[in-house]
């Protein structure tokens, strides 16, 4: 799971991770399971069967790519992280 705080223009967002070997996958993040609260933080479920192609176990970067609207154009933001959990 991860809980972020994005601007509202972001629609589409990946989440790639990246093994020791550059064994790399992405997942569209914005098309998971997510829940805004009342304070604005989306919290989006990621079942970690969706990184089938890099060893979980030996991770060496977890990161947010690409930010950009319905038209696919790029935003260029911060995005905070305030919970990154693997469960």
């Amino acid at each position: 799971t991860l809980r972020l705080n994005i601007p509202a223009a972001v629609e589409r967002l990946e989440l790639k991770v990246e093994g020791p070997q550059t064994n790399a996958q992405s997942v569209e993040l914005t098309e998971h399971e997510a829940a805004r609260d009342d304070a604005g933080w989306i919290t989006y479920s990621v079942p970690l069967s969706e990184f089938d192609r890099v060893d979980l176990s030996r991770l060496a970067i977890v990161g947010l790519w690409n930010p950009s609207d319905a038209q696919g154009a790029s935003i260029p933001c911060t995005i905070v992280v305030d919970d990154l959990g693997f469960r």
